[in-house]
């Protein structure tokens, strides 16, 4: 419908963060952690997405992010979000949080202190 609008590649990533309520990664293959996906979750994005998408970045379905299989649970779960604000709130600001516990340049320090002491 014309709320939906399909971007394909994007060269310029930033453009799509502060104009859209969504960032929907149906990921059907790859290895390792999505940059792209926890690059919507720094900025709050609400990331819908499948079990390889969030592979590897430790976020839990319905609490940083939504998680879903098949085309019709993945536009089911798509209609649900975009039809709930306080939802996509939610999912944003923990989304966030997980990235800056997680992923953030302080994280990677602690991380690399703690492998020095061992």
């Amino acid at each position: 419908g014309d709320r939906v609008r399909v971007h394909g590649f994007m060269d310029i990533f930033d453009k799509g963060f502060d104009t859209h309520a969504l960032f929907l990664a149906p990921i059907r293959f790859m290895g390792g952690i999505k940059v792209k996906n926890l690059e919507a979750l720094a900025r709050e994005m609400p990331l819908l997405t499948t079990a390889v998408g969030a592979d590897g970045s430790g976020v839990r379905c319905g609490v940083q992010a939504e998680i879903a299989e098949t085309p019709q649970e993945i536009a089911m779960k798509a209609i649900e979000l975009l039809d709930d604000a306080p939802r996509r709130l939610s999912l944003g600001k923990a989304g966030r949080a997980w990235v800056s516990e997680h992923f953030s340049m302080a994280a990677m320090v602690r991380c690399l202190e703690a492998c020095a002491e061992v």
